[in-house]
């Protein structure tokens, strides 16, 4: 019987029920012209009752914040793939700057590099030293767009 088996698998932190059951817990997820068979609805119903599990869809609305939930593309008529998450979303803004050491390689970085390094700058020396090293940053940036990923 099923709800001894998710009865024993519980712990006291979240976990995940995944598959596919071939039951619905009502009509609205059915999508076919059959009509639900009403005992096993009820078993299924019963069995997540029993057993604490509780659907939590994935609109979003029911996902504890740490979990977010998604259908992905459908592989065929009656199955999707679902990703799941419980890592807090990445927020997209600073990303900091790595010197690529294949630059080093490549035939146009050294007169880019000197290039930039010839601007020029007018204050103390931490100053001009600050500013060249952002402007080959940023420059470094947008030619490494252009020549290495097209």
């Amino acid at each position: 019987m099923v709800v001894p088996l998710f009865s024993s698998l519980f712990q006291p932190q979240p976990w995940v029920v995944i598959g596919d059951y071939n039951a619905v817990s009502s009509a609205v997820e059915k999508f076919s012209i059959h009509p639900i068979n009403s005992p096993a609805t009820s078993e299924f119903n019963n069995m997540m009752a029993s057993s604490s599990l509780q659907d939590i869809g994935l609109a979003g609305s029911n996902l504890p914040a740490q979990i977010r939930g998604k259908h992905l593309v459908r592989l065929n008529l009656d199955h999707s793939r679902i990703l799941l998450s419980s890592r807090p979303p990445m927020a997209i803004g600073y990303i900091p700057f790595k010197f690529e050491e294949m630059w080093i390689g490549h035939p146009s970085f050294k007169d880019l590099a000197a290039s930039v390094w010839s601007l020029p700058f007018y204050r103390d020396l931490q100053y001009i030293l600050s500013m060249k090293l952002k402007s080959l940053k940023l420059r470094l940036k947008s030619w490494n767009k252009d020549v290495f990923c097209p």
